[in-house]
């Protein structure tokens, strides 16, 4: 998260069982910061205890369908073992190359 940059493209990325799907695209609107203590209750309410840091997006588009990982896998260039896709999306964030993010919008305009 600390690569992070204002202006940054971002995707939001679920999973969970039966479910790995991208369903939104955003911009970085301000540099990470910690989280504030609201947040913090927010995300302990959650059961997310661990996130400390937070960012605020700007021009969020939730996509009409949620796109499905597993078709694209193949031609995303970030993941290296195919197989297990799910380890590079096991963070909260992962930097992904500007080809891909193309890739996955396309498929949710589409």
């Amino acid at each position: 998260m600390q690569r992070m940059t204002t202006g940054d493209r971002v995707l939001v990325y679920l999973a969970g069982p039966g479910e790995r799907v991208f369903v939104a695209k955003a911009v970085l609107a301000e540099l990470v910061r910690n989280a504030s203590e609201r947040e913090k209750q927010y995300l302990k309410d959650l059961g997310l205890t661990w996130f400390t840091r937070a960012v605020t997006l700007k021009d969020v588009h939730w996509f009409d369908t949620a796109v499905e990982i597993a078709p694209l896998v193949p031609g995303l260039a970030f993941i290296g073992n195919k197989k297990y896709y799910g380890h590079y999306l096991r963070q909260a964030v992962a930097r992904i190359p500007g080809e891909d993010y193309e890739r996955i919008v396309s498929a949710a305009d589409s």
